[in-house]
């Protein structure tokens, strides 16, 4: 039955296994976990049909077959070995997947050993406690790790390593009270570093659950990508403390309230905490700036003639249609117009005259300086692991490598300008508002 051709069989047999007390019963439990790598479900059912009188066993006939194996299948197994306090037998897996440092480590090594740093940490627990249960050699095994933890530590901040690999070794790396990781992982949050590394760092930096983890999230937040700042919030509203320092960033004017969008905004306005909810409401009722409010307040009267559409039209195809496209004119670098769900005529007005009040954190400004004195300004639209692309006015883009980057900012401001009140009267105003409407 290890090879039949219906899954559902096979599947069966991996939940038959773990009621079988025959000495053979790991072995297949492995060789179906190994052969059904990319049916997941079966791989699942083999590990939980494990015990503790045999998860030793499994552990020693996975890691004696040859070439790769299915990491995340080799992880929960150690993983199950931990659940089944067997420390010992773990012990002894861990030493042997760290073993032959000077020949690399396969990325199914970092990705098991990911999964058993996860289930150790779920048990306050740490890879660096496990070599004092290695039964033959536990000090010869303690300075092996000692010696893997370091190479991890290279691997980290080896740009030319595989980003995968630097990820795994972020995650292996995550453990409290050590300032050197803190630093190594602070300086992974720059625009230089692929987007997946940043993301994997602050990852990183929230489970290590050190509060001045939320100062190093906040420094140099104006460099930071949309994505990034969305994933690093989320970080801070996540444990109370922190959020209390992100409100603290906001008074100081580090991190600007419209630079948060709707949702997260709403975490903080329904926050469980009375104080927080308290702060959170004074300082995102100052999104608008007062000279903003006051040019608002004095076009109001606009709202009072009735515009027209067809010369509304033209004052588009003059402000707007570089940035936003309506019926089919102009460019679509902004908002969908046609996508607007309140289309009042206060709403509009406030939105032309005050583009920074509400910002959907897609539509922020970046200025990216390169290394060879140039700078580039706009939306943030695509990121990979060797470049950023960054959109400005008529549907113009400009990729730029993350190698030749000195520095990259957020203006906090969104692409959409102050003023365009310069440029219109009143009548004009009321016309552009009756078009979008």
């Amino acid at each position: 039955m290890l090879h039949d051709e219906d899954p559902q069989e096979r599947l069966q047999l991996a939940c038959s296994l773990g009621e079988w007390r025959d000495p053979h019963a790991a072995a297949a439990l492995v060789k179906l976990g190994v052969q059904d790598a990319d049916e997941p479900v079966i791989g699942d059912a083999a590990v939980s049909s494990l015990r503790a009188d045999n998860v030793g066993d499994a552990l020693s006939a996975v890691l004696a077959e040859d070439g790769d194996l299915p990491g995340a299948f080799v992880g929960k197994m150690m993983a199950t070995g931990v659940g089944y306090r067997q420390d010992s037998v773990v012990a002894r897996a861990l030493d042997q997947l760290i073993a032959n440092q000077r020949e690399g480590h396969a990325r199914w090594k970092l990705e098991a050993l990911v999964i058993l740093s996860n289930k150790l940490r779920s048990q306050r627990r740490s890879l660096v406690d496990l070599p004092h249960f290695h039964a033959q050699a536990p000090h010869a095994a303690s300075a092996r790790l000692a010696r893997f933890l370091q190479a991890m530590r290279r691997l980290v901040v080896d740009t030319q390593a595989a980003v995968g690999d630097r990820i795994c070794a972020i995650r292996l790396l995550a453990q409290p009270r050590d300032d050197n990781v803190t630093r190594l992982f602070s300086a992974l949050l720059t625009p230089q570093e692929p987007a997946a590394v940043q993301a994997a760092a602050v990852e990183a930096l929230a489970q290590m659950r050190e509060d001045r983890n939320a100062d190093v999230l906040l420094s140099d937040w104006t460099s930071h990508s949309p994505q990034l700042r969305g994933q690093i919030v989320d970080a801070l509203l996540a444990r109370p403390t922190w959020t209390t320092l992100l409100l603290d960033a906001m008074e100081q004017g580090r991190v600007a309230a419209g630079e948060l969008d709707a949702p997260r905004r709403g975490q903080l306005a329904q926050h469980r905490n009375e104080a927080v909810r308290r702060r959170a409401a004074a300082l995102l009722s100052e999104a608008s700036t007062p000279d903003r409010e006051q040019v608002v307040q004095r076009w109001e009267s606009a709202l009072l003639l009735d515009g027209q559409p067809q010369r509304g039209a033209k004052a588009f195809a003059k402000l707007c249609a570089a940035c936003h496209q309506l019926d089919g004119k102009g460019y679509a670098v902004g908002p969908d117009l046609a996508a607007l769900t309140d289309r009042s005529a206060k709403t509009l007005l406030t939105a032309i005259l005050d583009p920074n009040q509400s910002i959907d954190a897609r539509y922020l400004n970046y200025v990216a300086f390169t290394d060879e004195g140039r700078a580039f300004s706009g939306i943030l639209v695509r990121e990979s692991d060797s470049s950023i692309t960054l959109k400005t006015q008529e549907n113009k883009e400009h990729t730029l490598q993350r190698t030749r980057l000195e520095e990259v900012q957020c203006t906090g401001q969104s692409l959409m300008p102050e003023g365009l009140e310069q440029d219109l009267n009143e009548e004009a105003l009321a016309d552009l508002i009756a078009y979008i409407a």
